[in-house]
């Protein structure tokens, strides 16, 4: 370390101190940037698929309910009305269910549930469509077996596929706000461990800039002070280094020399 000279050593230290810097300000924008995706995940994808879900489940629960109505009328004007609302909320929520498909298409467990919900609603509208025939000719007696029977069933399977989903986005949710919080800790933790090896680096780098350059400069100070008031044998110190500190010990060496003379 003595031959190393000290217009290398000072930017040296500068430079790893910089990197340091560098390193901290990097660790801070990659988990800043970790943790925004998440809560992008959280506020773009998870909340709009849960609304999306219960959606579906309202718009299953009113279909259900227009049957029920078909089930308890009696007029064949209302009920023609009620055969159209039920084509349209069928058709509306078919159109939901494969929207919903779609746009997770990516997610195996949502597919499966998803795939669940669609063999589920063709058993039930086929059911549906036994209600109706009985119900439109009065028989409500074999309608209400079948609305309270297979219909339920179909109904209670569709409504568990899409508890099932709401779980699954819950728990996705969930995972996210964990990752969430470990990249948060791991940031932390690399933000303070590179926060101890700055300031380690600094109070180094005070020490050996104390040691390496302030003492040396204080000690020849010293000696160039003696040899003013004229003590020609004054040792130089620092005279054998290899550095700027041993070119100045040398050079007052060389003037101590010539003034014995």
């Amino acid at each position: 370390m003595h031959n190393v000279r000290i217009s290398r050593l000072l930017p040296a230290l500068f430079l790893l101190m910089v990197v340091l810097g560098a390193l901290q300000g990097a660790v801070a924008f990659r988990s800043l940037s970790a943790m925004t995706g998440h809560i992008e995940r959280i506020g773009t994808d998870r909340m709009p698929q849960l609304s999306a879900i219960l959606q579906l489940s309202h718009a299953f629960s009113d279909l259900n309910a227009i049957y029920a109505e078909h089930l308890l009328s009696m007029d064949p004007d209302e009920i023609g009305r009620i055969e159209a609302r039920i084509k349209e909320r069928t058709e509306a929520f078919e159109a939901m269910v494969k929207t919903h498909a779609a746009d997770n298409s990516g997610d195996a467990a949502a597919i499966a549930g998803i795939d669940t919900i669609k063999t589920t609603l063709t058993t039930y509208l086929d059911e549906a469509a036994k209600l109706v025939q009985f119900s439109a000719i009065g028989a409500k007696g074999p309608a209400l077996d079948i609305y309270k029977g297979s219909m339920k069933a179909s109904a209670d399977a569709i409504t568990a596929a899409l508890n099932a989903l709401v779980a699954h986005t819950q728990t996705v949710t969930d995972e996210t706000i964990e990752t969430a919080r470990a990249e948060e800790g791991s940031a932390f933790a690399l933000t303070w461990a590179s926060l101890a090896a700055a300031m380690g680096l600094a109070i180094a780098a005070i020490f050996l800039v104390n040691r390496r350059v302030v003492r040396p400069l204080n000690g020849l100070a010293g000696a160039m002070k003696r040899l003013a008031d004229g003590d020609t044998v004054v040792t130089i110190p620092s005279a054998g280094r290899k550095d700027e500190i041993g070119d100045m010990a040398g050079t007052v060496a060389v003037f101590r020399d010539n003034a014995a003379e």
